[in-house]
């Protein structure tokens, strides 16, 4: 299931436990990156209802800079749900 098949089906419907890309963004991106991805995720399947939660591990082999970029990332978007239009 894609992002989109996601908005398209079940956005605003249900409850959305989304794992991030812990194998491809989050371990090898960079802060751009792990904005974007997270960001994207939130204004794709968010809705001003709730329903979004993200998930992620945090690995021993990641980068830490990383794991501060995550945790940046979701800090500065757990409200951005709120600016979207359902």
């Amino acid at each position: 299931n894609s992002l989109e098949d996601l908005r398209e089906h079940v956005r605003g419907r249900v409850a959305i436990f989304l794992s991030l890309d812990m194998q491809g963004v989050l371990v090898f991106g960079n802060r751009r990156d792990i904005f974007e991805h997270v960001r994207e995720c939130v204004e794709k399947l968010g809705s001003r209802r709730g329903g979004l939660m993200l998930s992620s591990g945090v690995y021993d082999d990641w980068p830490l800079e990383n794991v501060v970029h995550l945790a940046d990332a979701m800090r500065e978007c757990r409200y951005a749900h709120r600016e979207l239009r359902d």
